[in-house]
Order: structure tokens, then sequence, then C-alpha cells
């Protein structure tokens, strides 16, 4: 999910840009700026907190993107993708790694 969410900033992006949206193919061009939030949205690994920390990053990059475009539909949808970083990031606790194996 995280990927795909992903990969809608990245077309935005390049839109608002006048970039070709086309599979990412004009995410090279992008401002040094919108590059570093795209890289921020990475996922580091399949722990609980990187996951959640990748997730929360992607929907902020995406309310950005909308703010960029639509000021008013950005702040109608800040709120709602607040909840849902919220509720997706379920508890705080996560196993210790010998609960791993």
């Amino acid at each position: 999910m995280v990927n795909g969410v992903r990969d809608h900033v990245v077309s935005l992006a390049c839109l608002r840009h006048g970039l070709s949206a086309h599979q990412g193919r004009g995410v090279d061009d992008l401002p040094p700026d919108v590059i570093e939030t795209i890289a921020e949205t990475l996922v580091r690994g399949l722990r609980r907190s990187e996951l959640s920390t990748a997730f929360s990053n992607t929907i902020a990059a995406l309310i950005n993107e909308a703010e960029e475009i639509d000021p008013g539909r950005a702040s109608r949808l800040r709120e709602p993708a607040r909840e849902l970083v919220r509720t997706a990031s379920g508890p705080r606790d996560e196993p210790a790694e010998e609960d791993l194996q």
C-alpha cells in the first residue's frame, strides 16, 4: 500500500512540475526538496515502526501535493488522512527481537 500511494505522489509531483508522470520517469528532474520528501516515504525495514513511519511520510507527502494543487481539498482531506495514519499505525509496542524468530 505504501508503494502504491508513493507512486501517486510521484506522479502528482511530476505533473505539477511539467514532467513525465509515466512510471516515474520524471522523478530525477524534480527539484531537490521534492526528491527529498519522496525519499522519506521509502520503507526502510519491515518492523512496524519503520512501516508506520514510511506510511505516515507518504500520506503527508500526498497531502502536501494536494495542497499545491487544491488547498481547499487538501484542507478537507488533512484530518481524515491523520486519522488513517493513526489507526493504521496500531499499537506502539513492538515484539522483542527474539519473538520475531
